[in-house]
């Protein structure tokens, strides 16, 4: 029996072996596509915020042509270093995918063109400076043309730049349930590979055991019936059985762990383990659902850290990385077990609360930010603080105009100091 029980614990330790390293070996090619899939998307984000607020300079030098206004030239300057910012991430976002040997024809046009704009954007900057320094009104004019043109030239190039990435924006939507599909697959293998563990090899072992009625006969009734709870010692109490029934519960475990690790790894970011972009898209898409049936208002916050990127540059990425857990868990201690706390992208987090118009929320999405900007983060000398937009599904029709209106709010809580929380017409200092 001794030697049964040895070919036996053998026979499980090469098939969790295959199991182990084919499984590790199809999620290390699913985890190189996930980086690929969200460094792209990361590109198409940033390719966006970099033609906004190139519009934004262009939009300001035309208005502000022949006035002198300080605050105004501040705020094309503060536009002008998001600009530069957005470029050096295009290029880095880029260089990675190099890297990691995940480029196509499509992709290298892409880095055609963000190798053009890292050669003209810092002459756009500089004309720009020049324009607004310049006191001779004369020469003020020229460097103001020199300007428009260069913006012109850097607006051109991202137009094409955003037009092509919104073609590759469909084919990421296409790409993510294709990835999701294949994890189910693993899961659903695994747990073949496991079952004939479970079922067929004991089987074949039990032929050597006592088959008694009240033994391993309601061991594997159980199992076929997938009722996976049961207690050895409420059969029969043959040491061959409950030996036998040891190791299934063993096995039952860990395809139960297999499980709940393959479903956490479709809705939960790995970073700050709240849930990710994909299971955000859902639960707002179902809950606007529900407020158009039912009437029942829900409400949205989009949270941003502000000057994350000096945090990156000053601090290192690892440091920023330990930030972002933080303020995970600052806002799910500042939130009820209802609300949905997703990462929205970046250093950007959205919370959804069900249920609720945007006045209930006040109160929670000011408390929300005093405790970020009285933590003291772990390796960070100096404060942090958060900008907050918020909106609710009242009068609305889609979920992307709840999103629209936060992010715009949030804008607004940007671009007028930061550290702040906006609510349609109510800015919360």
């Amino acid at each position: 029996m001794k030697t049964k029980i040895r070919i036996f614990i053998l026979c499980v330790t090469l098939v969790f072996t295959m199991v182990f390293f084919v499984s590790k070996h199809y999620l290390d090619r699913i985890s190189t596509r996930m980086d690929s899939y969200a460094n792209r998307m990361a590109i198409i984000y940033i390719t966006h915020e970099t033609l906004k607020h190139t519009l934004y300079i262009q939009k300001e030098l035309v208005t502000m042509r022949d006035t002198g206004d300080e605050e105004t030239y501040k705020m094309i300057k503060s536009y002008m270093n998001s600009l530069k910012s957005d470029i050096e991430a295009l290029s880095s976002k880029i260089g990675y995918i190099y890297y990691m040997g995940l480029s196509d024809e499509l992709f290298r046009v892409y880095a055609h063109h963000v190798g053009v704009l890292e050669m003209i954007v810092p002459k756009y900057i500089e004309a720009v400076n020049k324009f607004i320094d310049m006191k001779d009104l004369s020469e003020r004019d020229i460097y103001w043309k020199q300007a428009i043109d260069k913006g012109k030239s850097v607006e051109l190039f991202l137009k094409k730049l955003d037009e092509e990435v919104k073609n590759e924006s469909v084919s990421m939507s296409k790409f993510l349930p294709t990835i999701i599909n294949r994890l189910k697959w693993m899961g659903i293998i695994s747990g073949i590979i496991i079952y004939g563990v479970v079922v067929t090899i004991p089987f074949i072992i039990f032929t050597y055991c006592p088959l008694y009625r009240g033994g391993i006969y309601p061991v594997l009734k159980k199992i076929r019936e997938g009722k996976l709870d049961f207690e050895g010692d409420k059969l029969n109490s043959d040491p061959c059985t409950q030996e036998i029934i040891s190791t299934v519960n063993v096995l039952i475990e860990r395809l139960r762990q297999a499980q709940r690790s393959t479903e956490a790894l479709t809705i939960i970011d790995p970073l700050t383990e709240a849930f990710n972009r994909r299971y955000f898209d859902m639960r707002i898409d179902e809950e606007m659902k529900r407020s158009i049936r039912y009437g029942a208002v829900f409400a949205l916050s989009i949270i941003d850290i502000d000057h994350f990127k000096s945090i990156n540059d000053t601090y290192g990425h690892q440091v920023g990385d330990v930030v972002l857990k933080e303020i995970v868990m600052i806002v799910k201690a500042n939130t009820r077990e209802t609300d949905i706390v997703a990462r929205y992208g970046g250093e950007e987090f959205a919370i959804l609360y069900p249920n609720t118009s945007k006045t209930g929320v006040l109160t929670h999405v000011e408390r929300l930010r005093k405790a970020v900007e009285n933590h003291k983060f772990l390796d960070i000398d100096r404060q942090i603080t958060i900008s907050i937009g918020v909106s609710d599904s009242a009068g609305k029709k889609d979920y992307k105009e709840v999103i629209k209106e936060a992010d715009n709010n949030l804008y607004i809580a940007k671009n007028s100091g930061r550290n702040k929380c906006v609510i349609g017409d109510m800015s919360l200092i």
